[in-house]
């Protein structure tokens, strides 16, 4: 278990500045405890800054605070015509940090400009450490929920959803992932040439 800290104002200011789509979660004290969970683990890392860390091992030029970004508004486009189009809604504030949430422990599970494993890293599934860090900065169980089985996804893995929010943020993050993979050259989880596992 870490220690809660408390940010200072100019590490609140460069949270918000890297993910302003914080602003978007309607509860100020949700907004307090992501952005404290996001400097807990900038304190920890190697990084200076969110953006100092890829997204993805191996393709260093997508930085993390660019994915985060990219899968919180695709979480909330998808939430937004799922509304629009069925009258179907959602928690917005549990999807919406979630979804900020869901990568942050990457900061202490990767180093160096080309994000080769930490130790931390090596040891861990990824987004564990996240997921526990949710609930020990007050974050609802559901939030943690998302951020620890977010990985688990298809075709590799299977994790039968718990909550109409993590369908959405899985597919968010898929749709992120995969098309940078595509333009890159690599495996996209379309490609099914992975053995299934099944997770309840």
């Amino acid at each position: 278990m870490s220690q809660v800290i408390t940010p200072t104002s100019a590490e609140v200011d460069s949270i918000r500045g890297e993910l302003p789509e914080i602003d978007l979660i309607s509860s100020a004290d949700m907004r307090d405890k992501v952005i404290a969970l996001w400097v807990s683990f900038v304190r920890e890392s190697s990084y200076k800054r969110v953006g100092d860390c890829i997204a993805l091992p191996g393709m260093p030029k997508y930085d993390l605070a660019g994915h985060t970004r990219q899968v919180t508004v695709n979480s909330i486009h998808l939430a937004n015509t799922t509304r629009d189009f069925w009258k179907i809604d959602c928690d917005r504030d549990a999807l919406i940090a979630a979804a900020l949430c869901h990568d942050a422990s990457k900061m202490v599970e990767r180093e160096g400009p080309n994000g080769s494993k930490t130790e931390l890293g090596k040891a861990l599934l990824h987004a564990q450490l996240a997921g526990v860090r949710c609930l020990e900065y007050g974050l609802p169980a559901k939030v943690a929920h998302m951020v620890t089985l977010h990985p688990f996804t298809p075709p590799h893995i299977h994790v039968k959803p718990q909550y109409l929010e993590f369908v959405i943020l899985t597919w968010a993050d898929l749709a992120a992932v995969d098309t940078l993979f595509f333009v890159e050259g690599k495996a996209t989880h379309l490609e099914f040439q992975k053995r299934f596992f099944q997770l309840d």
